[in-house]
Protein backbone atom coordinates (compact mmCIF):
# COMPACT_ATOMS: atom_id res chain seq x y z
CA UNK A 1 0.00 0.00 0.00
CA UNK A 2 3.07 1.98 1.21
CA UNK A 3 4.71 1.33 -2.34
CA UNK A 4 1.52 2.51 -4.38
CA UNK A 5 1.22 5.41 -2.49
CA UNK A 6 4.59 6.47 -3.12
CA UNK A 7 4.68 5.90 -6.77
CA UNK A 8 1.38 7.83 -6.99
CA UNK A 9 2.94 10.49 -5.06
CA UNK A 10 6.26 10.37 -7.91
CA UNK A 11 3.89 10.41 -10.70
CA UNK A 12 2.62 13.29 -9.37
CA UNK A 13 5.56 15.44 -8.27
CA UNK A 14 6.69 14.79 -12.21
CA UNK A 15 2.88 15.54 -13.38
CA UNK A 16 3.08 19.20 -11.44
CA UNK A 17 7.05 19.49 -12.52
CA UNK A 18 6.01 19.42 -16.50
CA UNK A 19 3.23 21.54 -15.73
CA UNK A 20 5.13 24.50 -14.32
CA UNK A 21 7.84 24.33 -16.23
CA UNK A 22 5.47 24.35 -19.22
CA UNK A 23 3.75 27.35 -17.71
CA UNK A 24 6.75 29.12 -17.77
CA UNK A 25 7.64 28.53 -20.96
CA UNK A 26 5.10 29.38 -22.47
CA UNK A 27 4.50 32.63 -20.56
CA UNK A 28 1.25 32.55 -19.78
CA UNK A 29 -0.45 35.89 -18.13
CA UNK A 30 -3.43 35.66 -18.20
CA UNK A 31 -4.51 34.32 -14.58
CA UNK A 32 -7.91 32.26 -15.56
CA UNK A 33 -6.36 30.63 -18.53
CA UNK A 34 -3.49 29.85 -15.70
CA UNK A 35 -5.88 28.26 -13.04
CA UNK A 36 -7.68 26.23 -15.69
CA UNK A 37 -4.45 24.78 -16.71
CA UNK A 38 -3.24 23.79 -12.89
CA UNK A 39 -6.82 22.13 -12.01
CA UNK A 40 -6.77 19.93 -15.09
CA UNK A 41 -3.44 19.32 -13.84
CA UNK A 42 -4.69 18.56 -10.38
CA UNK A 43 -7.97 16.69 -11.81
CA UNK A 44 -5.66 14.33 -14.05
CA UNK A 45 -3.02 13.79 -10.57
CA UNK A 46 -7.07 12.23 -8.72
CA UNK A 47 -7.17 10.22 -11.72
CA UNK A 48 -3.95 8.42 -12.11
CA UNK A 49 -4.81 5.34 -10.02
CA UNK A 50 -8.08 4.58 -12.35
CA UNK A 51 -5.87 4.98 -15.89
CA UNK A 52 -2.81 2.49 -14.12
CA UNK A 53 -3.64 -1.13 -15.80
CA UNK A 54 -5.04 -3.65 -13.23
CA UNK A 55 -3.13 -6.61 -12.64
CA UNK A 56 -4.10 -9.77 -11.40
CA UNK A 57 -3.01 -10.81 -7.91
CA UNK A 58 -0.89 -13.62 -7.92
CA UNK A 59 -2.92 -16.49 -6.96
CA UNK A 60 -1.42 -17.32 -2.95
CA UNK A 61 1.02 -20.63 -2.76
CA UNK A 62 -0.18 -23.63 -1.56
CA UNK A 63 1.62 -24.65 0.83
CA UNK A 64 2.51 -28.84 1.10
CA UNK A 65 0.29 -31.31 3.01
CA UNK A 66 0.04 -34.30 4.24
CA UNK A 67 -2.72 -36.40 2.45
CA UNK A 68 -3.58 -39.94 4.46
CA UNK A 69 -5.90 -42.37 1.79
CA UNK A 70 -7.16 -45.12 3.87
CA UNK A 71 -8.88 -47.95 2.15
CA UNK A 72 -11.46 -50.24 3.80
CA UNK A 73 -11.81 -54.00 2.80
CA UNK A 74 -13.43 -54.95 -0.45
CA UNK A 75 -16.84 -55.57 0.02
CA UNK A 76 -18.48 -57.63 -3.12
CA UNK A 77 -22.03 -57.28 -3.50
CA UNK A 78 -23.96 -59.52 -5.34
CA UNK A 79 -26.47 -58.20 -8.02
CA UNK A 80 -29.73 -56.32 -6.58
CA UNK A 81 -28.76 -56.71 -2.93
CA UNK A 82 -27.76 -54.83 -0.35
CA UNK A 83 -23.95 -54.35 0.66
CA UNK A 84 -22.83 -56.65 3.59
CA UNK A 85 -20.40 -54.86 5.34
CA UNK A 86 -18.55 -56.74 8.72
CA UNK A 87 -16.99 -54.21 11.22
Amino acid sequence: MIANFLAWGMHVAVLIAVGVLSARWLNWRHPQSRLRFFQFLLAVSFMLPLLEPRRAQPAPALTPGVVTVSQGPIVLVPDGSAPLVAR
